[in-house]
């Protein structure tokens, strides 16, 4: 007899162990109280930064894949900064083909709260991965909130190489 009541004990210990579906609310409430208690002191800086630091990381990546594109089809590839009252605002990559210029990737806008500075607007890439403006090497400045990243492309070889730096 003592054994079957230890066995329903059991079973019943069992069956108590998941969640009800008013404790899962309650859990998911708590959390999302907490959550935005919290964001006015991270601040919304933290996610501008974050936001600059992507643009940077796709502005990096698609100048590199310019210039892959420029080697494996033999047609130069351009990317190209436009402006907005003297601002730059966006970007797109552009392939020089003998029937014209095509972009071939989608227009990337500029996220609110960097500030990109560069020399030049257009940035070519030729069959060989060179970089064809003149120099050495040309950087493309982006200004975040708490950083600033500097993009140098190196023009013999073509390739980028990324700093990160603290705001002073």
């Amino acid at each position: 007899m003592v054994r079957q009541r230890d066995h329903r004990r059991a079973r019943r210990a069992e069956a108590r162990r998941a969640f009800s579906l008013a404790e899962m609310f309650a859990a998911l409430f708590l959390i999302g109280l907490l959550a935005a208690m919290a964001a006015p002191r991270v601040g919304f800086t933290a996610l501008e930064s974050a936001d600059s630091e992507g643009f940077v990381r796709r502005l990096a990546l698609d100048l590199a894949q310019s210039r892959r594109r420029a080697i494996a089809n033999g047609d130069d590839h351009y990317l190209q900064f436009t402006r907005d009252s003297g601002v730059v605002a966006s970007y797109a990559v552009f392939r020089d083909g003998a029937s014209g210029d095509t972009q071939v990737d989608e227009t990337v806008t500029v996220p609110g709260g960097s500030t990109v500075t560069t020399s030049t607007d257009v940035w070519t890439y030729d069959f060989s991965g060179a970089l064809t403006t003149s120099g050495t090497s040309s950087v493309i400045r982006v200004d975040g909130v708490h950083f600033y990243w500097l993009l140098t492309v190196y023009h013999a070889t073509g390739s980028t190489t990324v700093d990160k730096v603290a705001q002073p």
